[in-house]
């Protein structure tokens, strides 16, 4: 059986096993969300606050639901690779480069624009997603590091040699643009216009997913004639 044939085959099951068990634990984590709001009665017409879009951050995030996270990126990058890389596999790519390679990395040579923008964008949507998945901004660079380097030594080992470049640009530089992103996302999102919603979701895309970690709340203004609690809701 050819290389490329093999390799789908393990995309499909990969990615028909994570989405099996994902989706229940999404499930239960959506159904366990409740908004609370607390608020003093007596000084309840002098709150006065602000509408926000922002990202909340999941402390108790179990390590089962972490490693389901990376073994779904893992699962997308299966599919990516064998899909737009299928010539390339059929071409250069051999069982014997897949365990070989993963133990020569190199610089590679490949052209600033591949290595610079379309790894940094790569690396855009690792970051983003799993700041959507409520990670810290530091846990979402580490684990992009990782499904890089899964990517680097597991899969393109296939067809080339792990790239040192590769390795770091891509979370790295996709960390520096995906924390942009994401500030000028939420800020779009909290405004009150349709068009800026369009543009906020379309820099960040992960902010419209059911599991999504974002929400709006409104932010108290403080300030001695009045005072109150934020709330905050998921939609």
């Amino acid at each position: 059986m050819k290389l490329h044939t093999v390799m789908f085959f393990i995309t499909g099951y990969m990615c028909f096993l994570i989405l099996i068990i994902t989706v229940p634990v999404h499930s239960q984590e959506l159904n366990k969300k409740t908004d609370n709001i607390t608020v003093n009665e007596k000084k309840k017409e002098n709150i006065k606050s602000e509408k926000k879009y922002q990202h909340v951050i999941r402390h108790d995030i179990p390590v089962s639901e972490q490693l389901l996270t990376l073994g779904f990126v893992y699962a997308i990058q299966w599919g990516y690779y064998v899909t737009f890389q299928n010539e390339t596999i059929k071409d250069h790519g051999s069982f014997k480069n897949w365990y070989t390679n993963m133990y020569k990395p190199h610089f590679d040579y490949d052209s600033y624009d591949y290595n610079l923008i379309l790894h940094t964008l790569t690396g855009t949507y690792y970051y983003l997603f799993f700041r959507s998945r409520g990670h810290t901004k530091a846990a979402a660079l580490r684990w992009g590091m990782i499904s890089q380097l899964l990517f680097e030594f597991t899969i393109e080992t296939a067809t080339e040699r792990p790239s040192f470049q590769d390795m770091y640009q891509t979370p790295v530089f996709g960390a520096v643009v995906g924390m942009s992103l994401e500030y000028v996302s939420n800020t779009l999102l909290s405004t009150d216009s349709v068009i800026a919603h369009i543009l906020g979701y379309l820099l960040n895309p992960f902010a419209l997913f059911p599991f999504s970690s974002y929400e709006t709340a409104n932010v108290p203004i403080v300030a001695k004639s009045y005072f109150g609690y934020a709330l905050s809701f998921r939609f």
